[in-house]
């Protein structure tokens, strides 16, 4: 399957201090103090995935039923036992969200050009939960799930076995973006980072590029080189001996069209991390943006 690869808001309190002072015939000073609101935190959708049935084959999310639009908070909980992540596309009048799980589900599908990938939360393992906060208009969104199980005939899309369906996001919550620590900026076809670091980040990734992007951190493993972890991902083959590549903490976000935001949080290991996009050009089935050099190290201390 194609591989579409995911916050804490952050309120500050401005104050603002006025004093007057009047002249030595007053009894007393007169003092205004004037304290700004704090800005309103997004509200928060809670999401559940999950994988049950006697094979583990019957894949599904549970949403609320009454969501807010503008900048809100998805955070996904997986209680399965599968890797799990949840993919937002606008829905595009004269399409269907069949048309767009026939993409989803196919390695040899083409990407097509209607496709709005409006973001979500990347990769969540079994047992975790993850956050991204952003900003999405008011209106109607396909979602699903980008991972898949199994290999050869055994391969099953969780999007296309139940990980599907549709939402209607109303009004606006009138919040803000939470305040970043850190940032990804994606382009054709590299990625510009400033503020990583070791420990918790907030790190806010946007596309200033003209192609749908994500970005995947793949920590290398100690006693290896970038250039090895590198070359493994970029290979159609399994390395030989131990992977040079820790793929228990993968870092990744969802997919974002042109122009959009996603802030979410990161708690990142000191080391090497090769930092990658294997999304297509719309309108393609590939080849991944990694392979247009859309890979690059970055070293976290």
């Amino acid at each position: 399957m194609r591989t579409w690869r995911a916050v804490l808001a952050v309120g500050l309190t401005l104050g603002l201090v006025t004093a007057g002072c009047g002249n030595d015939d007053d009894d007393a000073a007169d003092e205004t103090t004037t304290t700004a609101a704090a800005p309103k935190e997004p509200p928060v959708i809670e999401i559940h995935a999950a994988d049950e049935g006697p094979d583990g084959d019957e894949f599904k999310f549970s949403l609320p039923g009454k969501l807010s639009g503008g900048v809100v908070t998805l955070r996904l909980t997986n209680d399965g036992k599968e890797r799990h992540d949840f993919q937002l596309a606008k829905s595009v009048p004269g399409h269907t969200l069949e048309e767009l799980l026939k993409q989803v589900g196919s390695e040899d599908a083409p990407l097509e050009q209607w496709v709005v990938a409006a973001g979500g939360i990347g990769g969540t393992a079994p047992g975790e939960t993850n956050e991204a906060t952003l900003d999405l208009e008011p209106g109607t969104y396909w979602y699903f799930c980008t991972e898949s199980s199994g290999e050869g005939k055994d391969h099953k899309s969780h999007a296309t076995h139940g990980m599907s369906g549709e939402l209607t996001l109303a009004d606006d919550s009138g919040a803000a973006l939470p305040e970043k620590s850190g940032s990804i900026t994606a382009t054709e076809y590299s990625f510009a980072t400033e503020g990583l670091k070791a420990g918790e980040n907030t790190i806010t990734f946007g596309n200033d590029g003209k192609q749908v992007h994500h970005a995947l951190l793949f920590p290398v493993a100690a006693g290896t080189t970038f250039d090895k972890a590198k070359e493994a991902l970029l290979s159609d083959e399994e390395p030989a001996g131990p992977p040079p590549i820790d793929f228990e903490h993968i870092n990744s976000t969802a997919v974002i069209d042109p122009g959009q935001r996603i802030v979410y949080t990161a708690d990142l290991k000191a080391g090497t991390y090769v930092l990658a996009c294997f999304m297509p050009d719309k309108g393609t089935a590939g080849p991944p943006h990694a392979v247009k050099g859309m890979m690059t190290e970055v070293k976290i201390a």
